[in-house]
């Protein structure tokens, strides 16, 4: 299943991240995918805001690979741009993090899509101009199609 949304600023972000956490009723991964700028730890911080995480805290996990939040959720945020090989991804513990009950965010995912866990949601985030972001939700199973059902706001589009 796949739905798309447009928004017009850094408050729709906010808002769309908001409302998808509040879609995601259990444990997900999440691969974000998208070019430098286009929004993919704004995404995350407004997501987790929405389970009681301090958006100040909520940052590029680009030196550190894995950031961890507590909260009403667990939230684990990676990234993937300075991960090597599938060495490097599987000492990770992206398996273990995914089967914790937790929510998992991979920026850069698209960089070892062949390794991720098959019922997942990838969110592509397109840069239309300074403020518009175009979100491609993609769910890769069953399982998580119920989430993109929840989304408020989405049209069914094609997200090539």
């Amino acid at each position: 299943m796949k739905r798309v949304v447009e928004v017009a600023s850094e408050a729709d972000t906010a808002a769309l991240a908001q409302s998808f956490a509040d879609a995601c009723e259990e444990s997900v991964l999440v691969g974000l995918s998208g070019t430098l700028g286009a929004g993919k730890t704004f995404f995350v911080r407004h997501f987790a805001s929405r389970f009681g995480v301090e958006p100040d805290i909520v940052v590029s996990p680009t030196f550190t690979l894995c950031n961890e939040y507590n909260a009403a959720r667990k939230i684990y945020h990676l990234d993937l741009y300075r991960v090597n090989d599938e060495d490097e991804f599987f000492e990770l513990g992206v398996e273990e993090m995914c089967s914790s009950g937790s929510v998992v965010f991979i920026e850069w995912s698209d960089r070892f899509l062949a390794h991720l866990p098959p019922n997942r949601i990838d969110i592509t985030i397109e840069i239309v101009n300074a403020e518009q972001r175009r979100f491609c939700f993609e769910s890769t199973g069953h399982a998580t199609d119920s989430i993109l059902r929840s989304l408020s706001s989405v049209t069914d589009e094609s997200c090539d």
